[in-house]
């Protein structure tokens, strides 16, 4: 439509909240067509069907255009039952432009002859990225891709991801250049092949992209570092070696790296790049495979990672990167809800013991203690503590510095929190629970109307997460819009039953509706002990005890989340009013003085 010289309009690039509603019901005011691309994500999200109806209000012609095959609920296919619809899907490139060119033209769209001679603009990226996620002046920034398996072997994909992660970690603090997480890289790679757009998407100069291809024990490597602005090749490289060289192939292909982009390092970060962690390509190869797993957050893949790290650990005997990766995955069993009693937290616990033998200024050891000294009551300096130094060893750490932010927003240090999401958004754009800190932080800070939006955008970025499904409808429900969170937290149930999260849904649903002996019913033993080592979840038993008119547990509730780091004064005396009912009490205002010290003595 560009090139025939139509001028369109996309949501590219806006704000959240009150300005993104007003810029989107402009455009659409003063459109003559209206495009609606058709998935199954789409039809679900309450934006599309807000700005569908907005059209047809308008008078503006609307056109369904079919990405995939999908099902219209009933509303929808009501709504778009009378418009001529283009299926996508099933057509080849040209005969969809003409069919594009014809719709425009009969709904009356014509060119704009200042146009035509215009470069066409770059394609919108799939998931918008914030408008400040920029790279620092003079620091390019890179995307290190999983390498593609040329291989009829489906089994080395744990190589491909791996060996891109590794680099990744090799370069990651690198001062003079900024690369992107391996959760993003990772993510964009699975939307898309085109350089430009994973430039536009990651606001990135260069890609770093290969291939594998294995017979026996031998590999094939290639690399190269193209410009996502120019597809210049800036360096290209192919390796055949056996597979007990790999290490030699990380190690350079990050070197060459930094050589192709002129980038000085200093003899600490020389050091870092050529680091073996884990010497033997065994036990290595367990450790990758272990990686691999670790991303999908099933109780299952999890078991299945522990197992290859012990297998390991008998090969290599006592190693840091596999102690601290088993206690990652302990700490993932309690945090994720997949089994949340005392032994993950146990076992954690003990590795944090073992790293710190094994080295007394570990910083995979101060990271994993700072997360699980987060989950102990009066311990959430500590926990800051650690985090801390596990920040300034590696300022790019995405879990880290996902976790300081969070901790700062529930100690009301708002402005220390969004500087934390900033950057963490900065080098991992494409992480759903990332989007969450925005909208989160700004609930904290008592903006609810633009937390709200912020938060609807998240969650529809990945509507299968229960984090960001839990938190949009929390946002809603302390909007008072409880007929648009009740189902929000209903369908956690469907999405993850018998889960803690499906069980908290459920409460928090039933207090809403104001069914207090079914939420009492709810607010199970199993639930509460699930709670009761997190702050946010505390606060959350809190606000539904309350809701039903039950103070006495919901200051309880409260307390316990005080103890675990909940110290945001402006939320508990004023913002939060799923809390209003428990504001004339005299424990609340006992409470509330202790907090107000707290909050006014941290430094952030």
């Amino acid at each position: 439509m560009q090139r025939a010289g139509i001028r369109v309009w996309y949501d590219e690039g806006i704000g959240g909240g009150d300005e993104w509603a007003d810029s989107v019901a402009t455009a659409i005011a003063e459109s003559t067509a209206f495009f609606f691309f058709v998935t199954q994500n789409s039809v679900q999200s309450e934006h599309c069907r807000r700005e569908i109806n907005f059209a047809h209000d308008c008078a503006t012609a609307v056109t369904p255009i079919y990405l995939e095959p999908t099902t219209l609920p009933a509303g929808l296919k009501l709504s778009l039952s009378n418009r001529q619809a283009i299926m996508k899907y099933e057509l080849p490139e040209s005969d969809y432009e003409k069919k594009i060119t014809s719709l425009s033209a009969a709904n009356g769209l014509e060119p704009d002859n200042s146009l035509l001679n215009e470069a066409p603009e770059k394609s919108q990226p799939s998931v918008p990225i914030s408008t400040d996620i920029q790279a620092p002046s003079g620091r390019p920034g890179i995307a290190i891709l999983p390498f593609q398996n040329r291989s009829s072997d489906q089994d080395i994909d744990f190589i491909c991801e791996g060996i891109a992660d590794e680099i990744i970690a090799s370069m990651s603090d690198i001062e003079g250049i900024r690369i992107i997480s391996s959760n993003s890289a990772t993510k964009v790679n699975q939307q898309t092949t085109d350089i430009q757009t994973i430039g536009t998407q990651l606001d990135v100069k260069y890609i770093l992209e290969g291939s594998i291809q294995k017979s026996l024990q031998r590999l094939r490597i290639t690399a190269k570092l193209p410009s996502t602005q120019s597809d210049e090749i800036l360096w290209a490289e192919r390796w055949d070696c056996m597979i007990d060289q790999i290490f030699d192939v990380q190690e350079t292909i990050a070197i060459s790296v930094l050589k192709a982009l002129q980038v000085q390092l200093s003899a600490t970060e020389s050091a870092h790049l050529v680091e073996r962690h884990i010497p033997d390509i065994q036990a290595y190869e367990f450790y990758l495979r272990a990686r691999q797993l670790t991303k999908t957050f099933s109780e299952t893949a999890l078991q299945d990672a522990l197992d290859y790290l012990r297998q390991g650990e008998t090969i290599v005997g006592e190693n840091a990167y596999i102690i601290a990766a088993m206690g990652q995955i302990y700490w993932q069993f309690h945090n994720a809800g997949i089994d949340s009693g005392p032994k993950n937290l146990a076992a954690a616990e003990q590795c944090v013991a073992r790293l710190f033998d094994l080295d007394p200024n570990s910083v995979d050891g101060h990271r994993l203690s700072g997360l699980l000294k987060a989950k102990n009551p009066d311990s959430i300096f500590e926990a800051i503590k650690h985090l801390r130094v596990a920040l300034k060893a590696h300022p790019n750490d995405p879990e880290t510095l996902l976790w300081l932010s969070l901790i700062f927003a529930a100690a009301g240090q708002i402005t220390a929190a969004k500087s934390l999401a900033d950057h963490l958004l900065n080098i991992d754009p494409l992480t759903t629970v990332n989007h969450v800190l925005p909208g989160f932080i700004n609930m904290l800070d008592g903006n609810l109307t633009q937390a709200t939006g912020e938060l609807l955008y998240s969650h529809e970025m990945n509507p299968g997460n229960p984090i960001t499904t839990l938190v949009y409808g929390q946002a809603l429900a302390m909007t008072g819009d409880s007929a648009a969170a009740i189902p929000v937290f209903r369908s956690l149930k469907t999405m993850l039953p018998d889960t803690f999260f499906s069980r908290l849904g459920e409460l928090f649903a039933a207090s809403l509706e104001g069914d207090a002996k079914a939420a009492l019913r709810l607010a199970s033993d199993q639930l509460k002990s699930e709670a009761q080592t997190d702050w946010q979840y505390s606060w959350t038993l809190a606000q539904c005890f309350a809701v039903i008119g039950n103070s006495e547990e919901a200051i309880d509730w409260l307390t316990n989340a005080v103890r675990h780091g909940w110290m945001n004064y402006p939320v508990l005396n004023e913002y939060d009013p799923l809390l209003e009912s428990l504001r004339g009490h005299e424990r609340f205002h006992a409470l509330m003085a202790d907090v107000k010290a707290r909050w006014l003595a941290f430094d952030a």
